[in-house]
């Protein structure tokens, strides 16, 4: 799915269904921001392209083991926390007032390992 716009942009709950999980996600509003108002998941990768995402500790961004958080940068990133999960070694694609400041962690061992910024 891809959030192609000019105006700001949203992800409601619409109460019919469980929390949204993307296989991919593509980022790409030059003009505004998109708001999380559910917590989504991503299982395979989103794409920073233009635009930020906004998160809260209630509709937060998970990323699921193995997904990808791809091309980040001053133009494109979440301003929030984010959740992600699993072992693998990971760039958090976070920033705030313009510039991108991403988190880095090393891969844990086992695959129930969780980690938030």
């Amino acid at each position: 799915m891809e959030m192609n716009g000019t105006t700001a942009q949203s992800i409601n709950d619409l109460g019919v269904s469980t929390e949204p999980r993307f296989r991919r996600l593509v980022l790409n509003n030059p003009n505004d921001e998109i708001t999380l108002n559910t917590p989504i998941e991503i299982s395979t990768s989103i794409t920073f392209t233009q635009g930020n995402i906004i998160t809260t500790n209630a509709n937060l961004l998970t990323i699921r083991d193995e997904a990808l958080a791809l091309t980040a940068s001053d133009d494109s990133y979440v301003r929030g926390p984010i959740e992600k999960v699993g072992e693998d070694d990971f760039i958090f694609p976070v920033g705030d007032s313009g510039l991108y400041r991403p988190i880095t962690i090393s891969g844990g061992s086992g695959k129930n390992n969780s980690t938030a910024f």
